[in-house]
């Protein structure tokens, strides 16, 4: 009886799994053919800023302007695929008999789409700041280990 069971449990197991994939595989189908349009002023106020600055010097507004540009490519293709991937969301809750396994990969995938343009962001205003102040790690590490062996000497 028990092999009957863990079959019957395997074949459901393996028929979920394969569902998973196709219903992953459609999705990925309809955000390649979605078409968006993304508009921001960001870029240009940042370009001005950039270069407006007095106290940046040449060759740091120069190297902003380049990790700038990197970083502006790498936003606007997340830009886009996150757009794809909201009109295809709003698509699939939309339809009357919803299809809650589409709903919920496409939900995962807008959460992790969200989750890298946030950590790419946050890396590129990590490395403006290495640009504009090239010693702060170096004090920031002298700083940590400073504390380190402060607190150190005082338990010992």
């Amino acid at each position: 009886m028990n092999k009957i069971i863990s079959a019957l449990f395997l074949i459901f197991f393996g028929i979920s799994c394969a569902a998973q994939k196709i219903a992953e595989k459609n999705i990925e189908n309809e955000i390649q053919n979605e078409k968006v349009a993304i508009v921001s002023d960001l870029g240009d106020n940042t370009k001005s800023y950039i270069q407006k600055s007095e106290t940046l010097t040449q060759f740091q507004k120069q190297s902003l302007l380049i990790l700038f540009e990197k970083s502006q490519t790498e936003n606007k293709n997340l830009s886009e695929e996150i757009a794809k991937v909201k009109l295809v969301y709003l698509k699939t809750i939309l339809e009357p008999k919803i299809n809650e396994r589409e709903a919920t990969i496409l939900s995962r995938k807008l959460k992790k789409l969200s989750k890298n343009r946030l950590e790419a962001d946050f890396k590129t205003f990590a490395d403006a700041r290495k640009i504009i102040d090239p010693l702060k790690e170096i004090r920031d590490r002298e700083f940590l280990y400073n504390s380190f062996m402060l607190r150190r000497n005082y338990y010992w």
